[in-house]
């Protein structure tokens, strides 16, 4: 197999050019095959990769170009059974800049979010027919679903030790590589993803403080701007942000001026405490929005454990589930807690009543963030280790045969968020063409 290389004396515009019919060269000259780092150990493409791109170079050198006329297409097909099978069910529901979108919706020209948090274009889009998948599970509880040639950046823990990058593996890959190692008498998780930056758009025009509203969802009264505060912050953020906050009769209970027609707007306004949850507005607001709403649910329903860890908690299981949506969006690692609160009260006469059930959330927020504004919680948070930050792969499973299709971003890395803001990678075949 034949090499280019790029000369240090060599311009990149030199070196595309020179590359302009033969993709192959391309592939070979612009990637470090066979260096430290995440192509070590890999010589160069697959030989049907190598064999694909001949044949493409060889096609646009037999075009004859008619600036009079249109060039025509250049057509190549592969089976699927030589491992171009990159891909996710059509049916999976993945956040992007112009909101939830089913994947097999996605057209070339519209917008995923890229690993850096910035909107990245759809390419290409490539169907796959009804493949076998697999289900990809991560220590803080989410997952995708993909094929098993589905690619995935992934550091293993020999790598991060050793301070190498990232290398691209497939699902297969990693299964067979081993999900977990042994530790002793237990198994410990080997393969960590990269994190992802807080998605962010431009500010929208929110009907109510996104603050505010935090504060309204985790301690507001239904049918009314009423809320319970025994904190100076919480008032003094509020008061600080633009909002009229005025004291009621009752101990603790605080009200916020012209709130009410906001909530209704929002749709909000006649939710009781378990059936709260945050308007879609606001999970599509821009990063700094966002990250004030956290706050605000947090000043209320969260809290700081002695250990330093962030917590939430609520009888609305669709409230939790935003709180970890929210956190996130923000470039956190977030998870739901399995076990769920059954509190107890006692009536008038002492006798014990069951309370609504509650559920909880722990939520870790990269370094720089302030998940709260009332100082005694904030005092509580402890650094934590970046290994801590990242999602690891915790299991992975087959799963049923569904419709799949792959795509190819324009981001240089070639990874984009899928669902759950899990990093993942797009086609590695298709990027080598488009690059």
């Amino acid at each position: 197999m034949a090499t280019a290389s790029v000369s240090l004396d060599q311009t990149l515009a030199d070196f595309m050019a020179d590359c302009y019919a033969d993709p192959l060269a391309f592939v070979l000259g612009a990637y470090p095959w066979g260096e430290p780092g995440p192509l070590k150990d890999h010589p160069g493409p697959d030989e049907w990769q190598a064999d694909l791109l001949r044949t493409i170079g060889k096609a646009v050198r037999g075009h004859k170009f008619n600036g009079t006329k249109p060039v025509p297409p250049i057509r190549a097909a592969v089976s699927s059974g030589h491992g171009i099978g990159k891909a996710q069910p059509s049916d999976a529901v993945i956040p992007t800049p112009d909101g939830d979108r089913r994947f097999g919706d996605l057209c070339p020209g519209g917008r995923v979010w890229g690993r850096d948090g910035t909107p990245t274009r759809v390419v290409a889009v490539h169907e796959q027919g009804v493949l076998p998948t697999y289900r990809v599970r991560f220590d803080d509880g989410s997952e995708a679903r993909v094929t098993g040639d589905h690619l995935w950046s992934v550091r293993g823990r020999q790598q991060r030790r050793n301070g190498l990058g990232w290398a691209t593996m497939t699902t297969k890959g990693i299964l067979n590589s081993g999900v977990k190692r042994p530790n002793g008498v237990a198994q410990a998780r080997q393969w960590e993803i990269p994190t992802s930056a807080a998605v962010d758009l431009p500010p929208v025009d929110l009907p109510l403080d996104p603050y505010a509203l935090g504060v309204w969802l985790g301690d507001g009264s239904r049918c009314g701007a009423r809320f319970t505060s025994a904190d100076s912050e919480v008032i003094g953020t509020l008061r600080n942000r633009g909002m009229v906050v005025v004291k009621n009769a009752a101990k603790y209970q605080w009200a916020m001026a012209g709130v009410a027609v906001a909530l209704r707007v929002l749709g909000v306004f006649l939710n009781y405490s378990y059936q709260k949850r945050v308007p879609v507005a606001y999970i599509n607001a821009s990063a700094e929005q966002r990250a004030w709403l956290l706050r605000g649910l947090l000043d209320t329903d969260g809290e700081c454990t002695p250990g330093g860890s962030v917590g939430f908690s609520s009888t609305s299981r669709p409230l939790v589930a935003d709180v970890v949506r929210l956190a996130r969006s923000l470039g956190g690692k977030a998870q739901h807690h399995p076990s769920v609160h059954k509190p107890k009260y006692p009536d008038a006469e002492g006798h014990l009543l069951a309370g609504r059930d509650s559920f909880r959330a722990t939520v870790t927020m990269p370094d720089g963030f302030a998940p709260f504004t009332i100082e005694r919680k904030a005092a509580r948070v402890k650094p934590v280790q970046d290994r801590y930050r990242h999602r690891w792969i915790d299991s992975i499973e087959p799963d049923n045969e569904t419709d799949c299709r792959c795509i190819t971003v324009a981001a240089a890395d070639g990874l984009y968020l899928t669902n759950d803001y899990i990093v993942t990678h797009n086609s590695v075949m298709a990027a080598w063409l488009v690059d």
